[in-house]
């Protein structure tokens, strides 16, 4: 996705004065998300092996339905015929 969006902004770069500005912000403000969304997935699967750790059978069925919950909220793109694609 990263390199998706590094691609765009180089094409970008043909603009001039205020249409250049607002792409550039909008950069910052994309790429600024990911590098966050990658930080909260970070402690996210971290809690959920520390969970797993505890060994009692509770907190294993907490990090279970964590992780469904998680999985459940991830976007997703239909591919056509009935199946989709979960972005990660």
């Amino acid at each position: 996705m990263q390199e998706k969006l590094d691609r765009h902004f180089n094409k970008s770069a043909q603009y001039s004065g205020d249409k250049a500005a607002k792409i550039a912000a909008g950069y910052a403000a994309v790429t600024e998300s990911i590098h966050a969304l990658k930080e909260s997935d970070a402690f996210f699967n971290e809690t959920i092996r520390q969970l797993e750790k505890t060994g009692t059978e509770e907190s294993r069925l907490e990090a279970i339905r964590m992780r469904r919950e998680r999985r459940a909220m991830r976007p997703k793109c239909d591919l056509g015929g009935g199946r989709e694609r979960t972005f990660e």
